[in-house]
């Protein structure tokens, strides 16, 4: 193997890891959520691959696990909404409920990340443009000096003796 081709599946093993990491994460998140063992593995794996009903792109696990964060309070409103008319899920339910809303928010979700980078390039260029305000330093002053501040003060705001 060469240094180059090892260098690639290092770099695939470590994406690799990553990601079950974030998988990991997010059934955690789920189980806890929902207070379930049950975290419908098979259904949510068809979504980060796309086959999941309707469904034109998969959503990544990051995406999925950031919008279930993000959207929690929301999620756990339109579940309240729902009781009050009389509509009662299982967990399962809930759950598929739940992932078919970030779904079909996925869209919108995206449009927000692409906005959120154009923000953080801004803030970063502005970081490195250099300041066009100028700089005043300050310092401790001599008598002499602060009579001279004090005139040139005088002569900008018409504070002096002149009658």
């Amino acid at each position: 193997m060469t240094p180059l081709q090892l260098y690639k599946s290092k770099l695939v093993a470590n994406q690799k890891v990553e990601e079950w990491y974030i998988e990991s994460d997010l059934f955690a998140f789920i189980r806890e959520k929902y207070n379930t063992n049950n975290t419908m593995y098979t259904l949510i794996k068809q979504v980060f691959d796309g086959r999941y009903k309707g469904m034109s792109q998969g959503i990544p696990p990051s995406h999925l696990l950031d919008m279930w964060q993000q959207k929690s309070n929301y999620l756990d409103k339109v579940y309240l909404q729902n009781q009050a008319k009389g509509k009662t899920f299982t967990t399962e339910q809930r759950i598929r409920y739940d992932l078919a809303i970030l779904i079909n928010r996925y869209d919108r979700y995206l449009k927000w990340l692409q906005a959120q980078e154009i923000k953080k390039s801004e803030i970063d260029n502005i970081k490195e443009e250099p300041s066009i305000l100028p700089t005043i330093h300050y310092s401790k002053t001599n008598s002499s000096s602060q009579d001279d501040l004090i005139d040139v003060v005088d002569d900008i705001f018409g504070g002096g003796e002149e009658t």
